[in-house]
C-alpha cells in the first residue's frame, strides 16, 4: 500500500513537471513566433529604408559626378520643380533673416542655398543633417541655422497668402460648391482632421515628456488642419503633444475661438466621429448609432466629402518624406518647418507641381465656456444634422443612390 501511494505521488510529480514543461515550451514557442513576426516586420521596414537610402545616394552620386542638377534630377533631390523653387526664393529673399537691417543689403546667407538645404532635409526621410550639409559644402551648424531661417521666412512671408480660410461670401460659395461636387454634401467650408508627426524624445522636463507619448507608442506632435475640396490647407495648427485627442486640440486653437464668425449659419465643417458634433462641425454617426437608411447615407456621403483631408496629409508626407519618419529637431524650430511644409504644399498645388511617387505646447484656457453650454451646442448640432438628413438624405433619389 505504501509502495502504491509512493508510486502515485511520483506519477503526480512527473505529470506536474511534464505539464509545467509543456506550458513553458508553449510560452517559449509563442514568444518565438511573436519575435519572428516583429523581426519580419522590422526586416521589411529596413529593406524599404535601405532601398530608399540607396536611391538617395544614387541621386546624390549623379550630382557629384557632374550631371547637371536640373529637370528630373532636381525634383528627385529637392521635391519641387525649378520654377516653383525660384518662385519661393524670390518671395523669401527680402525677409529680414536674409537682409542686413542697417544697410538694407543681402546678407552672406543666400536664400537659394537655405531653401535647398530645407528641401533636401525635409524632402528625404533618412539622410542625416551632416550628409545634407556635406553635399552643399557647409558646416553642420550653418546648415541647421539656414534650415531654421528658411522655415521662418516661408511662414512669415507666405503663410497668410497661401493658407487662407474663406471669409467672403463669394469665397464660401466657391469652396462649398467644390465640396458639393465630390459627393453632394451641401454647405461645406472645409474638411477637419489631424495627424501625428513623429519626433525624438523632446528636451522638456520629465513630467512633460510623457505628454508627447502618443497611442502609437512613440513621441509625436499633433498637426491639426482644415482642407478645402482641392486638397489645399486653409488652416493649420501644430504644437500640441501627441497624447492630446484631435478634438481636444481643435477646441483649444484660436480658430475655434472664432468658429461662429468664421463658419456662419448655413455652412459647416465636416469631420469624423472623433470630433464633437455642433452646428459648425458636422460629424459622422458612430457605427453603433446608425439606425435608419438616411443616417447610413449621411455618414457615407460625409465620409466621401472629407476624403480631401486624408489625401492632403498623404500628399504632404509623400513630398516631404521626413514628416513620415522621426524628426530630430527642437520643438520651436520644428513648428516653423512643419508649417512651412504645408505652405509649400499649397504653392505646389497652385502651380501644378505634382508630387512624384518615387511650439512649444502650453495649456490654454478652453474656448467655448462651461459644460452646460457645450451640451447646448451639441444639441444644436444634433438638430442641424437631423434637418440635413430630412432635407437631403431622406429623398427618393438619395434612397435609390443608397441601394446602388
Amino acid at each position: 500500500m505504501i509502495a502504491f501511494i509512493a508510486t502515485l505521488q511520483v506519477v503526480q510529480v512527473c505529470a506536474l513537471l511534464a505539464v509545467r514543461s509543456y506550458r513553458r515550451r508553449h510560452h517559449m514557442l509563442a514568444a518565438r513566433r511573436d519575435r519572428n513576426r516583429v523581426l519580419r516586420n522590422h526586416l521589411s521596414e529596413a529593406q524599404q529604408e535601405i532601398e530608399h537610402i540607396l536611391d538617395f545616394y544614387g541621386i546624390m552620386g549623379d550630382a557629384r559626378l557632374g550631371y547637371a542638377v536640373d529637370g528630373a534630377l532636381f525634383k528627385d533631390l529637392y521635391r519641387v520643380n525649378q520654377d516653383t523653387f525660384q518662385f519661393v526664393v524670390n518671395e523669401i529673399s527680402l525677409h529680414p533673416v536674409f537682409v542686413d537691417k542697417a544697410s538694407g543689403r543681402p546678407r552672406s546667407l543666400p536664400p537659394d542655398l537655405a531653401l535647398k538645404l530645407f528641401l533636401l532635409r525635409m524632402g528625404n526621410r533618412f539622410p542625416s543633417l551632416s550628409l545634407v550639409a556635406r553635399f552643399h559644402q557647409v558646416s553642420k551648424s550653418s546648415a541647421q541655422r539656414l534650415i531654421n531661417y528658411c522655415g521662418k521666412a516661408i511662414v512669415d512671408s507666405l503663410e497668410r497668402r497661401f493658407v487662407r480660410f474663406p471669409v467672403s461670401e463669394a469665397e464660401r460659395q466657391h469652396v462649398a460648391e467644390g465640396f458639393r461636387s465630390l459627393a453632394g454634401f451641401p454647405g461645406v467650408l472645409g474638411a477637419l482632421d489631424g495627424t501625428h508627426v513623429r519626433i525624438s524624445a523632446p528636451a522638456v522636463p520629465e513630467a512633460e515628456k510623457k505628454l508627447y507619448w502618443c497611442r502609437h507608442q512613440e513621441y509625436s506632435v499633433v498637426l491639426s488642419a482644415i482642407v478645402d475640396a482641392k486638397g489645399r490647407f486653409i488652416h493649420t495648427h501644430f504644437g500640441f503633444p501627441g497624447s492630446c485627442h484631435d478634438s481636444y486640440v481643435f477646441e483649444r486653437t484660436s480658430f475655434f475661438g472664432s468658429l461662429a464668425q468664421l463658419v456662419p449659419l448655413g455652412f459647416h465643417l465636416v469631420a469624423d466621429s472623433a470630433y464633437t458634433l455642433r452646428q459648425e462641425v458636422m460629424c459622422q454617426y458612430r457605427e453603433t448609432l446608425v439606425r435608419t437608411p438616411a443616417q447610413r447615407l449621411f455618414s457615407l456621403v460625409l465620409a466621401r466629402t472629407r476624403q480631401p483631408a486624408e489625401r492632403s496629409f498623404g500628399m504632404l508626407q509623400t513630398r516631404f518624406r521626413a514628416l513620415g519618419g522621426q524628426l530630430e529637431m527642437a520643438l520651436d524650430k520644428l513648428q516653423y518647418c512643419v508649417r512651412a511644409a504645408t505652405v509649400l504644399h499649397n504653392i505646389c498645388l497652385e502651380r501644378l507641381d505634382a508630387v512624384e511617387h518615387n511650439m512649444f505646447w502650453q495649456v490654454q484656457p478652453q474656448q467655448g465656456g462651461d459644460p452646460g453650454q457645450n451640451q447646448v451646442l451639441m444639441e444644436e448640432g444634433v438638430a442641424k444634422r437631423r434637418r440635413l438628413e430630412a432635407e437631403f438624405f431622406a429623398t427618393p433619389a438619395m434612397r435609390r443612390l443608397l441601394n446602388q
